[in-house]
């Protein structure tokens, strides 16, 4: 078994199969992937092949009996798999010897023997298990409930039994939402009348198809559609991936479904789901004879919403050329403004179809339309490195530093993904190096932040300004120091940086490494003169920044190089405070040994104790130092009574708390809406008390 493990331990049951050279749903790969998982016990094996003497021989305790076991990312017990190769001698042993009945598991499908043994489709075993108390109606796993997982299956006599022995026909829940989904889903007939003729309700609503018509058209399944519509089914009902049956159909190729929802009454217009109607949906596969179909039937070529804006968009976005000449033959406006990628042009030319901007720059496109994320079609080839697209662009006369979208320019997102040789185009054609704007502010910064020190070293050689301010970062050097790209901070810093230079969101480049771990980086910026006490922004240093973020090797480097452990500033006035208020108990003891103030005053929580109360930090450990000599207090710990602190020796001891210099009386600490209230040692009376 371990030289299976080892050979095939990454591969799934079926890639199992296939190595082995048989039918993908031949049992064989399941059972060997069984028995061999881990914990390693020959019980495995005897549970996934049906060796039942193996167990007859072996004593096992009911707390291994009823183990889990792991399959990969799932779970099992032994039961649950016996139940689900139908091994029905064996399950009985295994009830017999204590077994769970009604243990859950997690593997892949199943949450119970039972729902695996249902999914199987062995009848007896099915029996076998509700005479021995299973929960008929239990829920887990994928299927949910036995009976969807029976209805998934196709197994019509189990879904009798269980029926007969009381499963609800409509319980919710799964992925499949209801048996009556799962059973139209698989286009299982008799399966599907047999739910209707006991009671299941047709237009109940689920998760992956919202209802059992939907689900059909999904898959294809006409006769089952054609059921459906003549038991009741709402042809028009919304919900979920594919709003409703006809853009379901749509999206999966049925054109005979489309036709028969059509002569049926469904509405080719509906608005809904992902594809926010049905040519629309049809428009992303290349569908074209879906497409035209619904165009003859009244569909409006420019209707608007859903992910793609429109269908013209969508054949865009997704290169489907026949679709996008069909469209425009058709009548759709060619300059329509969508949602996420603003028009056909920008779509097309963000996944680099060629061809389709072409045509749409033939047909009238407007090269420089501008609006949302990528701003315009130059900015979106740029971004998505595609070369060809650029040069047609610009020699049909786009703009090359048009400002607008996230990054600001054509040229800013090419730096910002690495893209050397679309960069080197842009500047031939004359983009501005140092034009600002967007989320990185220029294209040095956007590089310095992506970690592309080639294009880092050709803009500075072709002319880029250093200390530029602007921008998520401030400037480059603080963009690179932010990813710890400590190669592209040695060249800013060769070729000018200045390093204390102070703006973005954290305030300086030292804040920016330290905020984000960097250690190595750390000491590179302090080497190269870094002050280690510079105040800014939201953090306030670059010390309260990384004991924000627990990390704790970059504190120890800052307070060796100098940091002030006290120092007050920005959102949570000092360090302690800003890591209480996180809960990281080791940066805390860390800062405490240091000699951090724990009643210093200021800041979002006031003070670290409270900071670490506020968050329910509950076992914050808190050193404190008081004149010249160690506090013997060290747990903090918030309860139904208040804040109350013990001491070092003893977990158990009375609860004190120190005041200016001399033992406090006060016990309890408490905030109250009135403010910081203390209980006195000797009696149970509340009194104000300075805050601690």
């Amino acid at each position: 078994m371990l030289d299976i493990q080892s050979k095939y331990g990454d591969f799934h049951e079926y890639d199992l199969n296939k190595a082995l050279r048989l039918d993908w749903i031949d049992r064989l790969g399941y059972k060997i992937l069984y028995a061999t998982s881990t914990p390693e016990t020959h019980l495995s094996v005897a549970c996934a092949f049906g060796f039942s003497k193996i167990l007859k021989y072996h004593e096992l305790s009911i707390i291994e009996l009823n183990q889990r076991r792991k399959v990969k990312d799932y779970e099992y017990t032994f039961l649950l798999i016996a139940a689900e190769e139908g091994h029905d001698q064996l399950i009985r042993l295994l009830l017999d010897r204590g077994a769970k009945v009604n243990a859950q598991g997690e593997l892949y499908q199943y949450g119970n023997a039972l729902q695996a043994a249902s999914r199987g489709g062995h009848e007896q075993t099915v029996q076998i298990l509700l005479d021995r108390g299973a929960k008929i109606n239990a829920q887990g796993g994928k299927y949910d409930s036995a009976l969807q997982a029976a209805s998934r299956g196709g197994h019509e006599k189990v879904i009798q039994v269980l029926l007969d022995r009381g499963a609800k026909i409509n319980a919710q829940g799964g992925h499949y939402g209801n048996a009556l989904q799962a059973a139209s889903s698989k286009g299982h007939e008799q399966i599907m009348q047999i739910l209707l003729d006991r009671g299941a309700e047709i237009n109940a609503q689920g998760e992956v198809y919202d209802n059992a018509l939907q689900a059909a058209s999904t898959h294809g399944h006409e006769q089952i559609m054609q059921i459906l519509l003549d038991r009741g089914a709402k042809i028009n009902a919304q919900g979920r991936h594919y709003g409703n049956a006809l853009q379901a159909a749509s999206r999966e190729d049925h054109e005979q479904i489309v036709q028969v929802l059509l002569d049926r009454g469904a509405e080719v217009n509906a608005q809904g789901g992902h594809y926010g109607n049905a040519l629309q949906a049809a428009s992303t596969r290349d569908h074209e004879q879906i497409v035209q179909v619904l165009l003859d039937r009244g569909a409006k070529i420019n209707a608007q919403g859903g992910h793609y804006g429109n269908a013209l968009q969508a054949a865009s976005l997704y290169g489907n050329e026949n679709i996008v000449q069909v469209l425009l033959d058709r009548g759709a406006k060619i300059n329509v403004q969508g949602e996420h990628y603003r028009n056909a042009l920008q779509a097309a030319s963000l996944h680099g179809h060629e061809q389709i901007v072409q045509v749409l720059l033939d047909r009238g496109a407007k090269i420089n339309a501008q609006g949302e994320h990528y701003d315009n079609a130059l900015q979106a080839a740029s971004l998505y490195g595609n070369e060809n697209i650029v040069q047609i662009l610009l020699d049909r006369g786009a703009k090359i530093n048009v400002q607008g979208g996230h990054y600001g320019n054509a040229l800013q997102a090419a730096s910002s993904k690495g893209h050397e040789q679309i960069m080197q185009i842009l500047l031939d054609r004359g983009a501005k190096i140092n034009a600002q704007g967007g989320w990185y502010d220029n294209a040095l910064q956007a590089a310095s932040s992506g970690g592309h020190e080639q294009i880092v070293q050709i803009l500075l050689d072709r002319g880029a300004k250093i200390n530029v301010q602007g921008g998520h970062y401030g400037n480059a050097l603080q963009a690179a120091s932010s990813g710890g790209h400590e190669q592209i901070v040695q060249v800013l810093l060769d070729r000018g940086a200045k390093i204390n230079a102070q703006g973005g969101e954290y305030g300086n480049a030292l804040q920016t490494t330290s905020s984000h771990g960097h250690e190595q980086t750390v000491q590179i910026l302090l080497d190269r003169g870094a002050k280690i006490n510079a105040q800014g922004e939201d953090y306030g240093n670059a010390l309260q920044a990384t004991s924000l973020y627990d990390h704790e090797q970059t504190v120890q480097v800052l307070l060796d190089r100098g940091a002030e452990v006290n120092a007050q500033d920005g959102e949570y006035d000092n360090a302690l405070q800003a890591t209480s208020s996180e809960g990281h108990e080791q940066t805390v003891q860390v800062l405490l040994d240091r000699g951090a103030k724990i009643n210093a005053q200021d800041g979002k929580y006031d003070n670290a104790l409270q900071a670490a109360s506020t968050h329910d930090h509950e076992q914050t450990v808190q050193r404190s130092r008081g004149e010249g000599e160690r506090s013997r207090w060290r747990i903090w710990q918030r309860t139904a009574g208040g804040i109350i602190g013990r001491p070092r020796e003893s977990d158990t001891g009375p609860a004190r708390s120190r005041g200016e210099g001399e033992r406090s009386r006060w016990t309890l600490w408490q905030r109250t809406a009135g403010g910081i209230i203390g209980r006195p040692r000797e009696s149970g009376a509340a009194e104000s008390l300075p805050r601690p």
